[in-house]
């Protein structure tokens, strides 16, 4: 604590000093008196000195400290040496308002509509894509059919039959070992009614997003089909006719035919 005498009074009051600020010419210092300590405000506007705690000799002069800046509480001022220099409150800021939410255009949320029809067409083409890819069971064996499979395939049906001898292939996690032409067009046969399932299912369910989600409020209705949605209608009756003549056409196949990707 320091000890310090205001000019017009003999009083000697214990506080602490600290320099609060300086912006040029303007000093501000602040000053807490004992929290039992009773202030006249009065005092302030003559200055006061800093004396040593010892001898009370004065040891520095705050004569021009005498207004003040800001009071902060009963026993506390922050004191300048600049009239007029007095702490101002900041008023709140003005609330930003938030701003109104965007509305779209009856063209917008048509637009939106429709990039959902292709986004699911989209999404229902890589779903079929990854069924033919993963292939099928062949008695306890499983054979995938990416298409270095029916490329290998081809090759290795393409050879039994030419030389009516067994050659090599392998089912998916196996070695290779022999194959006779009629286990190749077998597996071939299944890999081939599978992928014209799946690609005739996606296509019945192309026609059916395209001719049925044509209204933007069916939007939820249309985001919530998955690969796998029961066919029904002209769309069942559609793929089942197609299924039942490929695999009658599978069925009595003596040769290869080309590798059929699916539609997009």
């Amino acid at each position: 604590m320091q000890k310090i005498k205001f000019n017009n009074s003999e009083n000697i009051y214990n506080v602490s000093i600290q320099l609060f600020n300086i912006d040029g010419n303007i000093k501000r210092y602040y000053l807490k008196f004992n929290s039992s300590t009773q202030i006249d405000e009065s005092v302030f506007s003559y200055g006061f000195v800093e004396l040593n705690e010892h001898n009370l000799m004065i040891q520095a002069d705050f004569s021009d400290m005498k207004y003040i800046y800001k009071k902060e509480s009963d026993t506390s001022y922050i004191l300048t040496n600049t009239e007029g220099d007095i702490y101002m409150e900041l008023p709140d800021p003005e609330p930003i308002p938030e701003p109104e939410p965007y509305v779209p255009t009856e063209e917008e949320l048509q637009i939106l509509f429709e990039s959902e029809k292709s986004d699911k067409i989209s999404e229902l083409s890589s779903n079929c894509q990854s069924a033919i890819y993963s292939g099928v069971d062949v008695g306890d064996k499983h054979y995938s059919y990416t298409i270095q499979d029916q490329t290998n395939l081809k090759n290795a049906i393409n050879i039994a039959a030419q030389t009516s001898l067994a050659v090599p292939y392998h089912a998916d996690n196996e070695s290779c070992s022999l194959y006779t032409l009629t286990q190749l067009q077998e597996i071939y046969t299944a890999q081939q009614i599978n992928l014209t399932k799946h690609q005739t299912y996606f296509n019945q369910m192309k026609k059916y997003i395209t001719n049925t989600f044509t209204d933007r409020n069916m939007i939820k209705e249309l985001q919530n089909i998955v690969y796998g949605h029961a066919l029904t209608g002209t769309y069942l009756e559609s793929y089942n006719f197609i299924i039942g003549q490929s695999i009658l056409i599978m069925k009595t196949l003596s040769g290869l035919e080309e590798t059929v990707q699916p539609s997009k």
